[in-house]
């Protein structure tokens, strides 16, 4: 059953913006409130014709004690279209907030879900919604942003789905605030919102509620259906005790704490900088941000500093070189004007870039989401200080940005409204209090936010121990120049909480995401103790007990018992499993070989037998005189590794052995081939603009079409080959780098850039985005085959070798028959290569044989679940594809690839001579969310295995009109000949 997808972007937890405003110029000063980010509508992406899923209904709990809140949303989602969607939910979450439970209704109650790795949680999601069972999935993408995926929402019928999420609310003056986004209230036919606020004497202050004390002590609050069409946000302040505050709790054998901690002000103006560097994000998501506010805030310390030098590096998917700028008498207007005209477009490398050391000190202002290149760590020397400054945006990654500055001998400055900014100014111009000890009695695995004040308020987070009683106390020092504050916090006269174990939790994970890849068990034993959802663990629903047996996932408590039981009987040898899928490697190629070494005759055959060839089983025919390789003699004597130190002599004498067979077989010259491409062009009406302009043109009117295009991947696509064939290479790359912005983490997109960066020979860059890939979706061998053939365009063949070695030797899902014999092939291709490799000690030396071939064409395509077909035409209008897998000259095609992004594959060890044509047949019929109408490569390479090899790679959209106009709805792809 082919199932479509349907993409919901909801605003129930925090506003989503995505400015499509032109860049405006501002004026130098700040107004009574930053500039606020109008919230973008509910989007829900869908297939043509089809109506849009819509909220029927939201209910919002809110439950505030102490300053802690927490806050639930249950949302009932309704399909009105005739057949089952799947929703797809985007939302960021504000700092400080953290989702703690996820549930979906099944069979009419709602079920918990549990804490799983992120790259499992995916494979699973993904296997049983092809079965068409229901499971949720709740991940973390980049920074604070999140994802939800719900299926099915069955044809006109509802599916409720609810989260929930908490945080310690942040301090304004003299009260805690809390927010509620709420501008789609509208949206839905049926909105309920009920408050709850305990603990707090006065009456808590809102302009949109009316609050009412009950018996019980405490301020309750509701709202039903508001009609106020400009409601974007409710604002609650809560009055609030100036003393210190502490909250504990018991949870799993271990006592937690949370501290808020009020302290005195004791910043100070420090000496300013002459030499400063501004690192100023350039990328696509900086059109975001508030750039009123942040000249306004650079105006303020440049009028203070008066007179400096200023080193403007701008950063985007490569860094600019620096631009310098002199600050005289308090005018910075020259850098300003440069500022408000700065162009924004590109994916984000925020460490591509080099330190200056007569620079002290550097202010970047990022929203932190670094999503391109190798990431370095950024380190200064002792002397300079970072500043990390982001003014009123929504996607943030805060805690990326505050560890950055603060190692940096920095501060991490943001601010959503006037005091805020007022704050930030302050920080920027002054030293500042800052923690530097903190220790007690009884007490350990201290963690803190930030060192510094957030509105006067310190906050730590730690385990302690009740067995020391009364004398369990918290000891914070702060320290400004030569003063200092000694604060001490008894625990006799804690408050209790649920709460505190899982803000504990959260903070120890951000301690441990900066070296991710050391921690990452640690990561995931906290979010399983805690539920928590995190960069590398999501959370998931499972419909039956069955499906969290088959995939070894603790299910919840009421499924617990039972669970144990079945798992315990449940023996699986994984070992056996890639024994078994190893010896499928080695007989398929022990196949392909004999197919190798058979001869094909190459006259011409009669018309009317070729029609009944094309759809007959495979025909035996005689074998013609033998007909050579197309392989040297030459490059067949290189490929041996004959006097290899890293391979065994048993190894090498394999690799002697069978190279000396395609010798024999190479006596003759490979035939001239040239390829004629069908010419496939986008009828979009921007490509006749870009066509038609001079290179000086080109990237103001592409800049002009992106208005109308800012989500559409395809229009980077196309824009970038554009600008490819135009010569404009550094303009394509810093194009199609745009798909690393556009939807965080879609595996989807980012193989596209892979295959565009590859395609323009970024190979180092494709081989940091096809890593992304591999880390999302390790379950799919085409993960590891696609970051494979990248390390072997950079010649990095160890690694090429190990990678594909990995698609050989593992089991794969069933949907990805055929790979291992293409993974095989293309494996011997890069021992050729290489074959002093000490990598191919570890490769079964029955899988080592290089097999030339005139001709190799392999296809892949960009949507999941989906099937298409690779057919190959030959002279004799012959038709190769998979219910004609042999041709009578010799051609040969791969296996059926039916479950999703191929490849497919055709070889001809010896072509005749004529003209061939390539075709691609598109069964399946799922519109993609993410590109629009699948999109297929093909590699057409000539001369495969041997020193000639060369390839032309084609990239066609399969677009409904293209697919009406081909024959049985192939669409031909190119035409290649052979002299």
């Amino acid at each position: 059953m082919k199932k479509n997808l349907i993409t919901c972007v909801i605003l129930s937890l925090t506003p989503l913006t995505f400015s499509t405003a032109k860049d405006v110029v501002i004026e130098p000063r700040i107004a009574t409130s930053p500039v606020e980010i109008m919230p973008r509508p509910i989007q829900i992406i869908t297939a043509k014709n089809e109506t849009a899923i819509q909220l029927k209904s939201v209910k919002t709990q809110v439950e505030i004690i102490n300053g802690l809140a927490e806050t639930t949303v249950e949302m009932q989602l309704y399909n009105p279209n005739t057949r089952p969607l799947e929703g797809n939910l985007e939302f960021p979450l504000q700092e400080g907030q953290q989702i703690t439970a996820l549930a979906l209704d099944i069979n009419g109650e709602m079920r918990d879900a549990v804490p799983v790795p992120k790259a499992k949680g995916q494979q699973v999601f993904e296997a049983i919604e092809r079965r068409n069972v229901d499971p949720a999935l709740l991940e973390q993408t980049q920074g604070n942003n999140f994802k939800l995926r719900v299926y099915p929402i069955p044809a006109q019928g509802t599916r409720t789905v609810r989260i929930r999420y908490q945080e310690a609310l942040s301090q304004s003056s003299q009260d805690k605030r809390y927010r509620l986004p709420l501008q789609f209230a509208n949206q839905v036919q049926n909105y309920q919102l009920e408050i709850s606020i305990k603990g707090v004497e006065n009456i808590p202050k809102s302009e949109q509620l009316t609050f009412t004390r009950n018996a019980k002590n405490e301020y309750r609050a509701t709202l039903k259906n508001p009609k106020l069409t400009d409601l974007k946000h409710i604002d609650i302040l809560i009055p609030t005790s100036q003393q210190a505050q502490l909250f504990t709790q018991h949870f799993k054998n271990a006592d937690y704490f949370y501290a808020e901690i009020p302290v005195v002000d004791m910043s100070q103006a420090r000496p300013l900088p002459e030499n400063i560097g501004i690192l100023w994000d350039t990328s696509l998501s900086a059109r975001q941000r508030d750039l009123q506010s942040e000249l306004a805030l650079l105006d303020a310390y440049f009028q203070k500093i008066q007179n400096a030098t200023v080193e403007l590096t701008l950063l985007r998917y490569k860094a600019s070189a620096p631009q310098s700028f002199k600050i005289k008498n308090g005018d910075w207007s020259a850098l300003k004007k440069f500022l408000e005209n700065v162009v924004y477009d590109g994916a984000t490398h925020l460490s591509d870039w080099k330190n200056n050391s007569n620079i002290q000190e550097y202010l970047l202002f990022s929203d932190g989401l670094d999503n391109y290149g190798l990431q370095q760590n950024i380190q200064l020397s002792d002397k300079q200080r970072l500043y990390t400054i982001q003014g009123n945006a929504l996607n943030l990654d805060h805690q990326q940005l505050r560890q950055l500055a603060e190692k940096n001998h920095g501060q991490y400055l943001f601010w959503q409204n006037t005091n805020e900014f007022k704050q930030a100014q302050h920080a920027l111009l002054h030293d500042q209090s800052r923690l530097i000890q903190v220790d007690g009695n009884g007490i350990s695995e201290l963690y803190i936010p930030s060192y510094f004040p957030e509105n006067g308020i310190v906050r730590v987070f730690g385990k302690y121990s009740p067995l020391v009683g009364d004398q369990a106390a918290l000891k914070l020092k702060l320290n400004n120049g030569e003063q200092q504050q000694t604060l001490q916090l008894p625990f006799n006269n804690s408050l209790n909480s649920q709460q505190v174990a899982a803000l504990w939790a959260k903070q120890k994970v951000a301690q441990l995401l900066p070296q991710e890849t050391l921690n990452e068990q640690a990561i995931q034993n906290l979010a399983q103790d805690f539920n928590l959802v995190t960069p590398n663990t999501s959370l998931i629903v499972l419909e039956n007990l069955d499906d969290y047996v088959q995939y070894k996932i603790q299910p919840p408590a009421s499924l617990k018992a039972e669970y144990e039981q079945r798992i315990t009987a449940q023996q699986q040898s994984m070992q056996q499993k890639q024994q078994q899928a190893l010896a499928r490697s080695i007989d398929e190629y022990k196949e392909h070989q004999h197919w190798w070494e058979k001869d094909f005759p190459k006259q011409k055959i009669k018309p009317s037998h070729t029609e009944k060839m094309a759809n007959a089983p495979v025909v035996e025919v005689a074998p013609a005189p033998q007909m050579p390789a197309p392989v040297s003699a030459e490059y067949a004597a290189d490929a041996i590794a004959t006097d290899s130190v890293a391979a065994t002599t048993e190894t090498r004498e394999v690799l002697q052995s069978r190279s000396q067979k395609a010798q024999q077989r190479s006596s003759n010259t490979p035939q001239n081939i040239t390829i004629e491409i069908q010419a496939w062009k986008d009828d979009a009406p921007y490509v006749a603009r870009l066509e038609k302009a001079s290179k000086q043109q080109a990237y103001q009117i592409y800049l002009d079409e992106r208005e109308n295009n800012l989500n559409n991947p395809s229009f980077y696509l196309t824009v970038a080959e554009i600008f490819k064939q135009k010569g404009l290479h550094d303009e394509a790359v810093l194009v199609i780098s745009n798909l690393a912005e556009l939807n965080l983490e879609n595996r989807h997109v980012l193989r596209l850039l892979g295959q565009q960066l590859m395609l323009l020979q970024q190979y180092g860059d494709a081989i940091v985005i096809y890593q992304k890939v591999l880390n999302m979706a390790e379950e799919e061998p085409q993960s590891w085959r696609d970051l494979a053939l990248a390390y072997a365009e950079n010649k990095q063949y160890d690694d090429a070798i190990r990678t594909m070695y990995h698609v050989v030797s593992h089991e794969w899902d069933q949907r990805f028959g055929g790979i291992h014999l293409i993974a095989v092939d293309e494996l011997n291709n890069f021992i050729a290569k290489a074959p002093n490799s000490p990598a191919i000690k570890d490769i079964d030396k029955k899988l080592i044989r290089n097999l030339p071939v005139g001709i190799r064409v392999v296809l892949t395509w960009d949507s999941d679940n989906s099937d298409m077909d690779l057919w190959v035409v030959d002279p004799n209008q012959e038709k190769t594809y998979y219910s004609n897998r042999h041709s009578a000259q010799g051609g040969k095609i791969s296996n059926d690839f039916t479950g999703g992004y191929g490849p497919e594959a055709f070889w001809l060890r010896q072509p005749m001579k004529g003209e061939y044509s390539i075709k691609a047949h598109y069964y399946g019929d799922r519109q993609q969310i993410v590109t629009g109408p699948t999109t297929a490569f093909v590699r057409l390479i000539r001369d495969w295995g041997t020193s000639k090899q060369s390839e032309e790679i084609l990239r066609v959209k399969m677009t409904k009109d293209r697919l009406q106009t081909g024959e049985d709805g192939a669409v031909l792809i190119g035409k290649f000949k052979v002299n």
